[in-house]
Order: C-alpha cells, then sequence, then structure tokens
C-alpha cells in the first residue's frame, strides 16, 4: 500500500467552517499564555539568581523540551486527517453483520469483572 491509496482531502475539504477553529486558539493562548507566566516570573528569576541558576537551566531545559513535545502532538492532532473506515474489499472484519446484532463490549466487560472479582472462572 503506498500512500496514494489513501488520498487525502485538501484544506477546504477538511476544514469547511473556520469558526471550529475558536477551541484550537483558545488553547493555543493558554499554551503560550502559561509558557510565558512560567518563564517570566518563575524561570527568568532563578536565572537571575546565582545560588539557583544551575538548577534553573536544568528546570528551563526540561521544561522547554516537555512544551516543545505538547506544541509538537497538539499540531499533529490538529492537522493529521484521522484515516478512513477500510473498504468491505480490504478489510472484510470492519463490515457490520446484522445477523450478529450489536456487541454490548462494556457490558460483557463488566459481567467478566463482576464474575472474576465474585471468584467464578470467567466465560
Amino acid at each position: 500500500m503506498s500512500s496514494d491509496d489513501f488520498p487525502t482531502p485538501g484544506w477546504e475539504e477538511r476544514f469547511p467552517e473556520p469558526l471550529k477553529f475558536l477551541p484550537v486558539a483558545f488553547i493555543v493562548a493558554m499554551i503560550v499564555g502559561l509558557y510565558s507566566i512560567y518563564v517570566t516570573f518563575h524561570l527568568k528569576p532563578r536565572m537571575e539568581d546565582p545560588g539557583s541558576s544551575g538548577s534553573a537551566y536544568f528546570d528551563a531545559f526540561i521544561f522547554h523540551l516537555v512544551t516543545f513535545m505538547l506544541v509538537f502532538c497538539y499540531i499533529l492532532c490538529v492537522f493529521v486527517h484521522p484515516g478512513t473506515i477500510p473498504d468491505k474489499e480490504e478489510d472484510p472484519s470492519w463490515e457490520y453483520d446484522e445477523a450478529e446484532g450489536p456487541q454490548p463490549i462494556a457490558a460483557d466487560f463488566l459481567l467478566n469483572m463482576q464474575a472474576w472479582r465474585a471468584g467464578e472462572p470467567s466465560k
């Protein structure tokens, strides 16, 4: 399989409503605000203090590393296409079989947990 087998929709097709970016903008504003507060009021004063500058630089390195990973993952979450359900020819296990009916996975799990707690053998 190549990447051409799964065409990625264009920008207009994936993001038809610009107002749906308001929550994304809110999260970006929160990240930028908390970042600037932490750097300005916590890291900068500690770096200027000769007694704690060594640990402050280490804290700054770890903080920037974690912040970079957060921002990178958030960008991927927003812009990477989540994929599609495969066709019946590709993977028949995704096809819904009406003869089986709905599969109550959560109910089966809870019943098995109750039996396990009671010491009964699982089904």
